[in-house]
């Protein structure tokens, strides 16, 4: 039965009715959102419905997530006070780390958010340059990453960039490619690529292609799903590690361990990120689950009294390095999962913060789309060109990031190297938990449960 008021709140509703999922279980861009809604609503008077700009307005806060296949109810994320409308700008960005690349071509400015959910249509910026005849390459790249300085001998062969679409959250992008985006490459990590393959999003690497792929440090390609029956899947480009940490002006504790999440002396003093999959990690560790990426039934059944009393101990839920360092310097928050970039851009602007082991490393790359419709040699030039040790400086030099290609350490200089890890891989990453693909089923799972703890406290 058709609601009997048709207001703004009404469409909001219905993003937030479990059988929305049922109903629409697919992507929708805003522009085609709001025509299913008026569906559901059963509104045909157009002066009944809501203005679209009004929608819109809504959804420009909203922190895209096209999370639809795990559970079964959507919810939307508002922010507090002013809005402050994308821009277009060709400056560098100022603050960059993994999977929070300030924009540089299209940029957004948010007020800080309070504890919030965030569940709705993915979006996607794309950035394209004019059209050339000779370069015929698109990618799907994380906002930050298509800075010409990180593919020099690309550009000089073809003179000029390739067409880029940005995204700032990865299911955001295999979401597009799922419904028919069609790019040449895309900037996955390893626990993408078993999904990524088995939804036919990628395709195998013909690595006698890619002149620099012996330069490649070998324990990067010996990662889970690098490779899977023989084949390999991705092109690890960047890597790092992510941490735990706290700011011991503000939090007095000894021999910390990830249980400061969810210890009630802190309680408002912790900040969760965004990405579900970071924190069902830490949820896993503070449980002591056996492989905190495959848990059992039984610590799975225990999960969400871990996940409730991690959204009570949350201040805020941040998308975004720059709300959390803002509230860190701040006092307001003093625990958090840091980007390792971060971790070291904090300690150089004097903000106290300690590290928690274990650490969290990853690696993450390219890999070459299923239905790519331009040139598949300007592909391996692209990839090629990415593992030139130039381009492993650069990276170095924005975000301190180690690179794909085992010789860039050698063109930095040593002293800006130390504690950073990248001049040891290997060692590095025997520090942590590595990140892989979570069982389908079992990820599903938790993601219902996590967000039914975070629904639980509304």
């Amino acid at each position: 039965m058709p609601r009997q008021t048709r207001t703004l709140q009404d469409f909001i509703d219905v993003l937030e009715d479990d059988n929305w999922f049922l109903r629409y279980d697919k992507f929708a861009p805003v522009r085609e959102l709001h025509e299913i809604v008026f569906d559901i609503l059963e509104i045909n008077d157009d002066k009944k419905r809501p203005s679209i700009s009004a929608i819109q307005k809504e959804f420009a806060g909203v922190r895209a997530r096209a999370l639809w296949r795990f559970f079964g109810y959507r919810r939307v994320l508002h922010w507090p006070g002013s809005i402050v409308k994308g821009t277009c700008s060709h400056r560098r960005p100022v603050s960059h780390m993994r999977h929070d690349h300030r924009p540089n071509q299209c940029r957004s400015t948010r007020s800080m958010i309070l504890v919030v959910v965030s569940l709705t249509a993915g979006l996607l910026v794309s950035c394209q340059p004019a059209t050339d005849d000779t370069v015929s390459l698109h990618l799907l790249e994380w906002n930050g990453y298509q800075d010409p300085h990180y593919y020099p001998e690309y550009v000089a062969k073809y003179g000029r960039a390739p067409t880029y679409t940005l995204f700032s959250e990865v299911e955001d992008a295999m979401q597009r490619m799922r419904i028919g985006l069609q790019v040449d490459l895309v900037h996955l990590c390893p626990s993408q690529m078993a999904e990524a393959r088995a939804s036919g999003l990628i395709k195998p690497l013909d690595i006698d292609r890619i002149p620099r792929w012996g330069d490649i440090s070998p324990n990067l390609l010996e990662l889970p799903d690098v490779r899977m029956d023989g084949k390999y899947w991705l092109v690890p480009w960047e890597w790092g590690y992510s941490t735990v940490a706290y700011n011991p002006e503000v939090i007095d504790v000894e021999n910390a361990t990830y249980d400061i999440f969810i210890d009630p002396r802190f309680k408002g003093k912790t900040a969760l990120n965004s990405q579900v999959t970071v924190n069902l990690l830490i949820a896993g560790i503070i449980g002591g689950w056996a492989d905190p990426l495959d848990p059992t039934n039984a610590e799975m059944e225990a999960a969400p009294e871990i996940f409730t009393k991690m959204f009570e101990n949350a201040r805020f839920i941040w998308t975004s390095s720059t709300q959390l360092e803002q509230a860190w310097a701040g006092g307001e928050v003093g625990i958090s999962y840091v980007f390792g970039s971060g971790t070291r851009r904090m300690k150089k602007e004097g903000l106290p913060i300690v590290v928690v082991e274990p650490l969290m490393p990853w690696t993450c790359g390219l890999s070459l789309s299923a239905n790519g419709a331009g040139s598949e040699d300007q592909a391996y030039d692209y990839i090629n060109a990415m593992l030139d040790p130039a381009s492993g400086v650069a990276l170095f030099n924005v975000y301190g990031y180690g690179h794909g290609n085992a010789n860039t350490v050698d063109r930095i200089d040593p002293d800006r190297i130390i504690g950073t890890g990248i001049d040891d891989p290997v060692g590095t990453f025997e520090r942590g938990v590595v990140s892989k693909a979570l069982p389908p089923a079992k990820k599903a799972r938790l993601f219902q449960l996590w967000y039914e703890a975070q629904a639980g406290l509304d």
